[in-house]
């Protein structure tokens, strides 16, 4: 699938949250849809990209929260990285030649 968050990385020590707002205006979701096809979705004008070791919102009022496309209830949300907390299996990174 494509990414929402491209600058994403998993061993930087920090988190990402991509804040996508409901738009009414059919041209605000068309620009917020091409953008996430070419895989700009945080270049797009109505969308917050933060990234941080501690991130906390607090909307005015509450809103749907999705962890990795998953929903997570509504309202606040604090996120904080913890080094080494989780061990993460892969294959070895394979260098072209």
């Amino acid at each position: 699938g494509r990414q929402l968050a491209p600058p994403a990385e998993i061993d930087d020590g920090l988190a990402d949250v991509v804040l996508i707002p409901f738009e009414e205006r059919i041209l605000d979701n068309l620009e917020l849809g091409t953008a996430w096809l070419f895989g700009e979705t945080t270049e797009a004008r109505s969308v917050v990209h933060l990234q941080g070791k501690s991130i906390a919102i607090r909307p005015d009022q509450p809103f749907a929260i999705s962890l990795d496309g998953e929903p997570a209830g509504r309202g606040e949300l604090k996120l904080e990285v913890h080094s080494a907390a989780l061990r993460v299996l892969s294959p070895p990174r394979v260098v072209a030649t």
